[in-house]
């Protein structure tokens, strides 16, 4: 086969060499007139010879470029789809050595018209579907021509920093990395570059603000809150969520910390807020003061399970051990699962509780829970029974199979999966059970399944590999009488057991 293959390949190869030999060995007009020829019945070849012929004629004039690069970045439709943007990237992509070349010649003309090439494709990409990515990553290349040249000037002048800010609002994708720009562009635009996002953010601010207002006005009840927030500054909204990541950025960027904090400070009146300050401070390193804020967070929203997550490592890494099982248990109470629950026990065993007695209390806990209306499930016969799936789950991970397996029989209902991942686990000895309990949920899957039935199959499949395979064959023929409507199903069955 590879032989074979290889073979195929330079016969290939020796076509192509010859019609290349065939092909330089003709006069350039006779070239030239099949061109022609082969663009009167090719709409693709008329274009590109005529974007060529474009392209080398305005190689060394700045202005004739921009006309080019006009037409390479322009989309002749409104909205193109995904097949229409691989076209459009194939074409456009001749813009980058034109890009190249004007960078080298002048890193100042080679940067503007980076620039307005950058302009141009955003303006098609807000009109695109690029679902497979390639008019951005298109964006990312013009954008590191700009990049270099930018970086190619020795220093730029103050203002640079204005025009900065509005090239990175302008981006749709956020993708330009102005990080080396920043460090290269001197000290007069950078100060106007942090100057500017201040600036432009307290502006974004009381737009949202007066767009709030003025909706607020407007609406009258409930509605007029949500109606405010759905409509009324989302575009607002959106910028100044921009112009905060930005500035957060670049002041971490210069290493002032503490200004940051204060952006971040600014509006304390939600718990997102608190964590935000929160994951910063752990960023930095700076846990000292994250235990006054984790209290104040969690005591003006006790119900914040991150900010209590927050309190709970500041606990834990001062040794205040009681605070921290605390906390530990009252998540696990409020949410329980099998991480919350071993969570519990190893905070206890921080404290030094006795292991086994607070082990018996989260049991004793979730099995009185059980018994409240809201945590009971429909069982397999339809009636309201007590949900074991999270007990079963904590069960098996301590191994206690024989209680597992007595929480799961009726009337007590167990989710499908954490029943089979039971029957998987199962030591040897408990072959009969887990095989019981497999056929249980297959039966279960079984009740509103339909179409391909491809689960249900495949635990058909595990099943028969646990029997013989007289007792296989006794079960197939149950299971095809059972289900014989199901006629999908009884058709993928295999024919016999192991």
């Amino acid at each position: 086969m590879l032989q074979a293959g290889a073979k195929r390949r330079d016969k290939a190869g020796d076509k192509q060499r010859a019609l290349r030999d065939f092909l330089h060995a003709l006069p350039a007009s006779t070239l030239a007139d099949k061109l022609l020829d082969l663009a009167d019945r090719d709409r693709d070849i008329d274009r590109d010879l005529h974007q060529w012929q474009t392209l080398h004629t305005a190689r060394d004039t700045p202005k004739a470029l921009k006309s080019v690069i006009t037409t390479l970045m322009a989309s002749k439709r409104g909205f193109i789809d995904r097949r229409e943007t691989r076209e459009y990237v194939r074409s456009a992509q001749a813009v980058l050595p034109l890009l190249q070349q004007a960078r080298e010649l002048s890193p100042e003309e080679g940067a503007t018209l980076s620039l307005h090439a950058l302009r141009r494709i955003w303006r098609v990409l807000e009109q695109a579907d690029d679902s497979h990515g390639g008019m951005g990553g298109l964006c990312m290349a013009i954008g590191e021509q700009w990049l270099l040249a930018i970086q190619a000037i020795s220093t730029q002048p103050a203002g640079f920093g204005d025009k900065l800010v509005q090239i990175q609002l302008d981006d749709p994708i956020g993708m330009l990395d102005v990080s080396d720009v920043l460090a290269s562009m001197g000290p007069a635009a950078c100060e106007r570059y942090r100057l500017a996002l201040a600036e432009r953010r307290h502006q974004a601010k009381h737009a949202v603000a007066a767009a709030k207002a003025e909706w607020a006005a407007a609406q009258r009840g409930h509605i007029a809150e949500h109606f405010v927030v759905e409509h009324g500054a989302g575009e607002s909204e959106m910028t100044l969520w921009r112009l905060e990541r930005l500035y957060l950025s670049h002041l971490e960027t210069i290493g002032d910390i503490d200004g940051a904090l204060t952006v971040l400070r600014e509006d304390m009146s939600n718990a997102e807020a608190h964590n935000r300050v929160l994951d910063f401070l752990q960023k930095h390193g700076r846990q000292g003061e994250m235990l006054v804020l984790a209290e104040q967070g969690t005591s003006a929203f006790p119900g914040d399970h991150r900010l209590q997550s927050h309190l709970m490592r500041c606990y834990e890494r001062d040794g205040r051990t009681s605070e921290a099982l605390a906390l530990r248990r009252k998540q696990f109470e409020s949410a329980p699962d099998l991480y919350r629950y071993e969570s519990v026990l190893k905070a206890g065993e921080a404290d030094g509780q006795d292991l086994v007695s607070l082990r018996q209390a989260l049991h004793d806990f979730l099995a009185a829970a059980e018994t409240t209306p809201r945590k009971q499930r429909l069982n397999r016969e339809g009636s309201a029974a007590r949900d074991v799936s999270i007990r079963v789950n904590i069960l098996r991970s301590e191994a206690r199979w024989l209680d597992a397996l007595a929480l799961t029989q009726a009337p007590a209902f167990c989710e499908n999966l954490v029943r089979l991942e039971l029957a998987r686990e199962l030591p040897p000895d408990f072959h009969v059970q887990a095989l019981e309990l497999m056929i249980s949920v297959f039966h279960s899957l079984m009740q509103p399944a339909a179409g391909q039935y491809r689960h249900e199959l495949a635990l058909v499949d595990e099943i028969l590999k646990r029997m013989t395979a007289d007792q296989g064959a006794a079960w197939l023929a149950e299971i095809r009488i059972e289900y014989k409507v199901k006629r999908n199903f009884i058709r993928d069955l295999p024919a016999s057991g192991n």
